[in-house]
């Protein structure tokens, strides 16, 4: 695939937040495309874009940040990887509040900027955050899916019902090899797209994670990522991590929520019926990106094609979990995604819940095959909460999309992202 013009999904998200909001925020991974886009938005609005990765403009914001964030008193001021220099917040915030007026400012970060303490104390109620993933298959794709939107309705359009997927399993594997960042999707070669992933993590770990965190053992990091990488699409226990690790249990969280913050890493908290109850229970971790498991894992290229393949499962699952992930991030509607996990052992992947409570269930299987105890835990669930659950879905490696009997359906995963 050659380079080419990708359109964000999560454009329209920002533009609408720009209308009405006085700071925006797009905030990602590194390399997932949030200073193109923000150039992009820039070139479209005629907007002054600086970056804080080029030495001598954070030195200059470092100095006088009161100065730095007046140059555009009546346009947008556009800062490139914001927490790099976090002082700037307050000079923000006063400029916001002397002057309301919507779409000041478009802040970008590669770190999570809600746990920055500036942030969180000056610019709450001012800013909205939008968050870019690298890209999904419907932006690749050019499509425009409706899926979600559906399967939530009362009246759900399941005209796919009985239509054949184009792709089998052997084709969803090597989409999961690929991945999402950008500079992935467009290297044709596994060898070259693995050395860009090693390249990414030890720039990432070496020197960014050193400029946002005050952690003295960043080395720890290359090796806790690859064990949440073979633990990915699992209930994760930090106990039972640091005890397979031979690492302290008490330091591993704060590496942990490193990670996360820099969107490598994405923990599920497990879904309840009592929200109360929902914090104490085990989150679920994902890789966020399917590619940089498959390297974590050190796969081949033929490996996780084959049917004895021990990483298929959790290379499926991580990309299926990665472009439902996407598409709820730039929906126009919210909803939450958790996972469900009981005493008992009964699982369910993936818990999609909307604003009124209603609930959409996703169990991912990577095989080509369906049968009913795929919906056991499911079925369940339908059982204990039939007002609340709207349906239940099946992602397989299968062609075929068919129902399964009450609400609940059998779907290929390109279903995902086909119009």
């Amino acid at each position: 695939m050659g380079v080419q013009v990708i359109r964000r999904k999560a454009k329209a998200a920002l533009v609408a937040a720009l209308a009405d909001t006085r700071v925006v925020a797009i905030q990602g991974a590194r390399q997932t495309g949030k200073s193109t886009l923000a150039k992009e938005i820039a070139k479209e609005r005629d907007a002054l874009y600086l970056s804080l990765d080029n030495t001598g403009i954070r030195n200059s914001a470092a100095a006088n940040p009161d100065d730095f964030v007046r140059q555009v008193p009546h346009g947008l001021l556009i800062i490139d990887e914001v927490q790099r220099v976090p002082e700037i917040i307050l000079s923000i915030k006063e400029v916001v509040d002397e002057d309301a007026r919507p779409g000041r400012f478009l802040i970008t970060g590669s770190s999570d900027l809600s746990g920055i303490s500036a942030i969180q104390e000056s610019l709450a109620g001012r800013m909205e955050t939008v968050e870019l993933c690298g890209f999904s298959q419907e932006e690749l794709r050019g499509t425009s899916p409706a899926l979600i939107e559906s399967v939530f309705s009362n009246r759900p359009n399941l005209d796919f019902l009985g239509t054949s997927a184009t792709l089998g399993r052997a084709d969803y594997l090597e989409l999961a090899l690929v991945g999402a960042y950008p500079e992935a999707v467009f290297r044709t070669s596994k060898v070259r797209r693995d050395v860009w992933f090693d390249n990414y993590l030890k720039l990432l770990f070496e020197q960014y994670a050193a400029s946002v965190s005050s952690l003295r053992r960043l080395s720890l990091l290359p090796k806790l990522i690859a064990y949440l990488a073979s633990v990915s699409g699992h209930q994760l226990v930090l106990a039972s991590a640091a005890r397979d690790m031979q690492e302290s249990y008490s330091s591993l969280g704060g590496y942990l929520a490193l990670l996360e913050s820099m969107f490598l890493v994405k923990l599920l908290p497990a879904w309840s019926s009592n929200i109360t109850n929902r914090a104490i229970k085990q989150p679920k971790a994902y890789v966020t990106d399917s590619g940089l498991t498959a390297r974590l894992l050190k796969s081949s290229s033929t490996m996780p094609t084959d049917l004895l393949s021990p990483i298929a499962g959790t290379l499926f699952e991580t990309f299926v979990f990665s472009e439902i992930y996407k598409q709820l991030s730039y929906h126009s509607r919210h909803y939450s995604l958790s996972h469900y996990r009981d005493s008992r052992k009964r699982e369910v992947d993936l818990v999609i819940e909307n604003d009124v409570g209603e609930i959409v269930l996703v169990e991912v299987k990577a095989s080509s095959t369906a049968q009913a105890a795929d919906f056991k835990t499911m079925a369940y669930l339908q059982e204990l909460h039939p007002e609340r659950i709207v349906r239940c879905l099946l992602v397989y490696t299968g062609t075929r999309t068919y129902s399964f009997g009450d609400k609940r359906l059998v779907l290929p995963a390109q279903m995902l992202w086909s119009e």
